[in-house]
Parts: structure tokens; C-alpha cells; sequence
């Protein structure tokens, strides 16, 4: 998978779980991302929520790290390190410099999309 920020690509690395396959299907998939908690992370919120079935919960994010916070069911690009949390389930990892294009004031349009290598 890759994601488009600002016209530059960037690959990301899946995990192996339900939700990520489940957020696969839906590519391509152009979205803003909401600035949260003063650029700790990028969120949005996909519709219907993605799958949880039999998905591992627990993760200590790392920047560039994609996650679901359960409770709300939305989908956080974390641009700051955070503490773990029983609430995340990692689905994913932006790689390389990525996530230097999401560390901005306020909200951005990005697309995801399959790789096209």
C-alpha cells in the first residue's frame, strides 16, 4: 500500500491482520485527515467502521505508526510517539519520511492506494 501526501508517495507497510486487509479492499481511497491532540495524530473516521474480528489490541505507537483507536472506531496516523494502549490496534506503518509530510498544523488531504510496484 502507499499513501499520497502533498504529491509525494510513500509506501506502507501492512499488518497481517482483518482490519488491515479490510481497509486494502477499500483503496484507492482519497480522505482528509483531522489534525487531533495538537499534531500528536492524523485521524478520520472510514464508513462502516473496519473489521476487528480476531484483531490483536495493544500497541505503544510509534511516528508513522497507523492504528484503530476501538472506542470511536477511527483510523490515527500517529506523528508523535504515545504511550501504550490496550484501545489501539496497529494496522499499519508509514515508512522512510513520510510522516514529516503529516506533521502540520490542521487537516490534510491524502490518498491511499494499492502499490504500484
Amino acid at each position: 500500500m502507499e499513501i499520497i501526501i502533498d504529491g509525494k508517495t510513500f509506501p506502507v507497510v501492512i499488518e497481517d491482520n482483518a482490519a488491515a486487509r479490510d481497509l486494502i479492499s477499500r483503496l484507492p481511497l482519497e480522505i482528509t485527515l483531522n489534525d487531533f491532540n495538537n499534531t500528536t495524530e492524523k485521524i478520520f473516521y472510514p464508513e462502516p467502521a473496519l473489521t476487528l474480528n480476531g484483531v490483536p489490541r495493544g500497541c505503544a505507537p510509534v511516528p508513522g505508526d497507523i492504528t484503530i483507536y476501538v472506542p470511536w472506531g477511527n483510523v490515527a496516523i500517529f506523528c508523535k510517539e504515545w504511550s501504550y494502549s490496550n484501545d489501539l490496534v496497529k494496522i499499519g506503518h508509514i515508512d522512510g519520511n513520510g510522516i514529516d509530510g503529516l506533521r502540520v498544523e490542521g487537516d490534510i488531504k491524502v490518498t491511499f492506494r494499492v502499490s504500484e510496484e
